[in-house]
């Protein structure tokens, strides 16, 4: 008998037969790699011990991850490093969405990133600290098919990379980037006609040129905290705003009764807006205003103390509002017995 049919005799035909399933599984398991789509590691990262490391995500690109449209590094993955963006490029080539919120990213690796991943439509950059106007120059550059741009939070921006961003934007999401400029604005103007969303929360250096650029697309407009130094006559220009639906100007003290009343005439198509503690120039008169918005559906006006019932009567009669937020408004009778 030979030695071949010895050691098989001495363990088994049945450890044979398991030690081949085994390695069918593991090759079904390793092709597997090359369908995944997305990869999220929110709710894994306590099963790489001490979380996720350059190492391990290396390792788990490496098997083979080349299909992958959609990746989710916003929770978990604070170890990562500048290293794991520049591997994404090399490795996730189909890459279409990446949330890299928080993360060490440098300009050189938005550099590999943008080389590599050029089908990228959405990206998410919020709080990366190390991020700066070169870096998103040369994403901006190589990624000529972004849809959707989130770089809340950058405090190096201001906004001359946007001169490289093509056709296809239709969100921008810059609140807190306090170095922002109005020539970033003026960028997004020329080169975003398709722009639908704005957020410019707590951009401190905005002036009223910012306000007075064609948005002809714009349907949400963010503007909270607004520069003190702002003109209302600055924030007359929104009503050049035509297809704008919301619009929030939460503790823009610069709002008046007269920015109200264009923005009532330019707007129509408004339902949403959000005059929370513009209680310094807005009265009865202003919100009165607001009855000309036959669309309006939402209407906050938390804190603005001067406000009487009969402004909120006339935009009720429109019979749209689906939402009155009132909170703090001390001139307002009891809202369960206001004639809406």
């Amino acid at each position: 008998m030979s030695k071949t049919r010895l050691h098989r005799n001495q363990y088994g035909l049945g450890s044979v037969c398991t030690l081949l399933v085994c390695k069918h599984w593991q090759a079904v398991v390793k092709s597997s790699w090359n369908t995944v789509k997305s990869l999220q590691f929110a709710d894994i990262c306590h099963s790489f011990g001490s979380g996720l490391t350059d190492v391990t995500f290396m390792s788990i690109l490496m098997r083979g991850c080349h299909n992958v449209t959609w990746l989710d590094l916003s929770v978990g993955c604070n170890l990562l490093t500048d290293w794991a963006i520049e591997m994404i490029g090399h490795k996730c080539l189909k890459l279409e969405r990446l949330d890299a919120s928080r993360m060490r990213a440098t300009n050189s690796s938005l550099k590999v990133l943008g080389q590599g991943c050029k089908k990228l439509k959405w990206i998410c950059l919020a709080r990366c600290l190390d991020v700066g106007e070169k870096g998103l120059w040369w994403l901006f550059t190589s990624c000529t098919q972004l849809e959707y741009v989130d770089v809340h939070e950058n405090n190096r921006l201001t906004g001359q990379c946007f001169h490289q961003l093509g056709p296809s934007i239709h969100t921008m999401k810059l609140n807190g980037c306090n170095k922002l400029k109005n020539i970033g604005l003026q960028y997004l103007s020329e080169k975003c006609s398709l722009l639908s969303f704005l957020d410019i929360s707590d951009c401190l250096l905005l002036s009223d040129m910012a306000f007075n650029l064609k948005f002809s697309n714009l349907k949400t407009l963010n503007s909270r905290r607004i520069n003190r130094d702002l003109k209302p006559t600055g924030l007359k220009y929104i009503s050049e705003y035509k297809q704008l639906v919301e619009l929030d100007l939460t503790l823009s003290h610069h709002v008046s009764d007269d920015v109200l009343l264009a923005i009532s005439k330019g707007c129509t198509l408004l339902k949403s807006i959000n005059l929370t503690s513009c209680y310094t120039h807005v009265t009865t008169t202003g919100i009165g205003h607001l009855a000309k918005c036959a669309y309006l559906q939402i209407l906050v006006i938390s804190y603005l103390c001067t406000v009487e019932d009969i402004a909120i009567k006339d935009i009720a009669l429109n019979g749209q509002l689906r939402k009155l937020l009132v909170i703090g408004c001390t001139g307002l009778r009891d809202p369960g017995n206001m004639p809406l």
